[in-house]
């Protein structure tokens, strides 16, 4: 009976680490995206589109935060929530140049994210 549980949590122990390092490239990836749509959010030329692109950017850095706890790299993790924080200002903006403003910080924040996700690999 102790062997098989001591079998058992090897088995867990490195199937673990097998889907952490999956999960840190997702990381990166999301905030990738993230990354890109807060580019695109910032050369925009209507508060419309700042918005729409700001909201795709949200959804990424949000799925990058989870991932990012996911496979324990947290510096990645914080990064993505600090980018979501302010892709939700620009969404939440009611002037273009406001919009842009917090889809320039988020677009920092979202590169710096990656970086820090690929580190963890």
């Amino acid at each position: 009976m102790r062997n098989i549980l001591i079998v058992l949590f090897v088995f867990q122990f490195f199937n673990t680490n097998l889907f952490a390092e999956d999960d840190c490239q997702y990381c990166a990836d999301h905030a990738h995206n993230a990354y890109k749509y807060a580019v695109e959010a910032y050369n925009s030329y209507n508060l419309k589109d700042c918005k729409l692109k700001s909201m795709r950017a949200i959804k990424e850095l949000s799925a990058s935060e989870k991932k990012g706890y996911d496979c324990s790299c947290t510096a990645a993790a914080k990064e993505s929530f600090f980018g979501r924080e302010d892709a939700k200002e620009a969404y939440y903006s009611s002037n273009l140049t406001n919009c842009k403003y917090y889809a320039l910080r988020t677009f920092k924040h979202a590169g710096l994210a990656q970086d820090l996700a690929d580190g963890c690999k």
